[in-house]
């Protein structure tokens, strides 16, 4: 289901569609997502981009087979607290959301492959010590944000496979 009519709510009839695979809500005055979304417990990728929201809700933890989401454009600064119960999760976009640091939480989703937290404001300035946990990750955009480490940050040192967007490496051997 595509949306991009400027909705300030989401039609109660989208929740009872229990096999969605994708809800794309994007470009909306959504302001909020409601707890609700859970219902939906086949969704594979959703799109939140751009609807001015200050959280994300808790239910959207309970989301077993989601694999992307995409929440560029709003004013998130935190994630939920069980955000790490998405263990399906290989994607997620941040970007151009108010992040002060990186969510230490993403930490304990060693199977993400792709994190976009490009242009937050104020800006992500360091990253954790143990991010090379993150093994099976293979793009890190932190473009725009006034990381201050080290160049590179001691955390990418002895990550082996990484695409990085946005920190200098130019002294990296």
């Amino acid at each position: 289901t595509k949306s991009d009519f400027r909705l300030l709510n989401v039609p109660k009839d989208v929740w009872q569609l229990e096999q969605l695979e994708e809800l794309w809500l994007s470009n909306n005055g959504l302001g909020g997502i409601p707890s609700d979304i859970s219902k939906l417990v086949n969704l594979q990728v959703v799109g939140l981009t751009n609807n001015n929201l200050k959280t994300l809700p808790m239910t959207i933890c309970e989301l077993p087979r989601l694999k992307r989401l995409l929440a560029p454009t709003n004013k998130i600064s935190a994630l939920p607290a069980e955000f790490d119960k998405l263990t399906s999760l290989l994607e997620l976009d941040l970007s151009d959301n108010s992040f002060r640091e990186f969510p230490n939480i993403l930490l304990k989703l060693p199977q993400m492959q792709i994190i976009r937290m490009a242009a937050n404001s104020p800006g992500i300035r360091h990253l954790p010590l143990t991010l090379p946990i993150m093994r099976s990750l293979t793009l890190l955009d932190l473009d725009k944000n006034p990381i201050v480490n080290e160049k590179p940050p001691e955390a990418l040192r002895t990550m082996y496979s990484l695409n990085v967007v946005g920190i200098p490496l130019s002294s990296a051997k």
